[in-house]
């Protein structure tokens, strides 16, 4: 009679975890995906190996041993990677040019009964955004409730009790290209401002304002009849 054989459950290790975020805002970041592009030889020609297995499906494969996508919460990992150094790269391309990419660098090493130590390789993905602060010209004052309408953003936002805001998550034109935006300024009490910003994909920038009362407008025709 043919001896028994016991099949036992090979359990899959964690090699690689982490979270993707918004770099400003630091809110997670759903269906993100990342990927290795830089591996040790081992997991490329184990990678060589899988790929022809599912032949022309392959490169559209969103999820695969060297690629995967955010769950809801931002979440990521990768299993059972062979020892040695990973880069891996975020990026956000269903959201257009609202985001740019990111990379980080994880290394996976085993102990001597071959239990992975897992890294954690957390990703912030740079937003194209613009923030700043708004003082009163007169005092140098916070202004609160101050409205802010950028070129191409459906709603403003508002100024905080520091007189700071942030408009993330911009659209530019198609990458790398620049795009020139209006950002317009109003508060009451005060004289609305812009200024014209160039904004490329996954660039943030600091734009301030020092807004003028409306009681400091000069008259016109000010002189004695």
């Amino acid at each position: 009679m043919p001896a028994w054989i016991e099949l036992k459950p090979v359990g899959r290790q964690v090699a690689i975890y982490g979270q993707v975020s918004d770099a400003e805002t630091g809110l997670t970041i759903q269906g993100a995906l990342v990927e290795i592009v830089q591996m040790p030889e081992a997991f490329i020609k184990w990678l060589a190996l899988r790929s022809k297995q599912y032949g022309t499906d392959w490169d559209r494969m969103s999820e695969r041993p060297d690629r995967t996508r955010t769950a809801a919460d931002g979440h990521f990992h990768f299993l059972d990677l062979p020892n040695g150094k990973y880069i891996l790269k975020a990026s956000k391309a269903s959201e257009g040019t609202r985001y740019g990419t990111a990379q980080v660098t994880a290394t996976v090493t085993r102990d001597a009964q071959g239990k992975i130590a897992r890294t954690a390789a957390g990703i912030a993905l740079p937003p194209t955004a613009i923030k700043g602060q708004i003082l009163a010209a007169a005092d140098k004052s916070p202004v609160v409730m101050a409205k802010i309408l950028i070129d191409g953003s459906p709603e403003p936002v508002f100024t905080d009790s520091k007189g700071n805001y942030l408009v993330s998550g911009i659209e530019t034109s198609k990458p790398p290209l620049k795009r020139t935006v209006n950002v317009s300024v109003t508060a009451r009490g005060y004289q609305p401002a812009s200024q014209k910003v160039d904004l490329s994909q996954g660039e943030g920038k600091t734009v301030n304002f020092s807004l003028v009362t409306v009681d400091a407008t000069p008259k016109k025709g000010g002189g004695k009849k």
